[in-house]
């Protein structure tokens, strides 16, 4: 009886130790990817232009990060373009000059 029980309760860990193991998916964090430095910043009209090589997809989120590290901005690509410029729309907050934009 107790070879049974032991033998059953062995089967049944090692059914959920697989069956949650098969289940599991780490987190994929894709590090983000620098698409280039603020020029201007016009605030009457809400556009930056970003110097960069990349050419991000029209709508695409950036995010404006200052020289400390911090979030000073979001914003949207649009879809006019002055190369080697990008032009990207205000979303959220107040970017600056010196900016690095971060897809």
């Amino acid at each position: 009886m107790i070879k049974t029980s032991t033998s059953l309760l062995a089967a049944i860990f090692c059914f959920f130790v697989t069956a949650c193991a098969h289940h599991y998916q780490p987190n994929h964090v894709t590090a983000p990817r620098l698409i280039g430095k603020i020029s201007l910043v016009n605030e009457k009209h809400e556009f930056v232009l970003i110097d960069s090589r990349e050419t991000p997809q029209p709508g695409t989120l950036l995010k404006a990060i200052t020289e400390r590290g911090e979030q000073s901005a979001t914003l949207i690509v649009a879809a006019e373009k002055n190369p080697p410029f990008i032009i990207a729309n205000f979303r959220k907050g107040t970017p600056h000059a010196g900016d690095q934009a971060f897809q």
